[in-house]
């Protein structure tokens, strides 16, 4: 939003969103994190399977694809992990 000086206005629900986007992003990273005990960048599927079993309503089926799939062994990525829970 622009104001009559031409300066930016954030309107309350602007800066809402902006930090509900911030909070989601510390809550994945740090959920990722702990799962990452290796610091390897990868998580398997089925670490994320455990942790994600009480989200399945929230997730839609196309995300879900990634953890359902039969192999439990498979590596998944911040950003495979991140683009699931936020339909990316």
């Amino acid at each position: 939003h622009t104001s009559v000086d031409g300066s930016q206005i954030m309107t309350h629900e602007d800066f809402l969103g902006i930090m509900a986007e911030t909070e989601f992003y510390h809550l994945f990273n740090d959920t990722f994190a702990s799962l990452d005990i290796h610091n390897s960048g990868f998580v398997k599927a089925e670490k994320l399977d455990r942790v994600l079993c009480g989200m399945r309503d929230l997730i839609s089926d196309d995300r879900k694809s990634i953890i359902d799939g039969d192999d439990k062994d498979m590596m998944i990525d911040y950003e495979q992990f991140s683009r699931m829970l936020l339909g990316g």
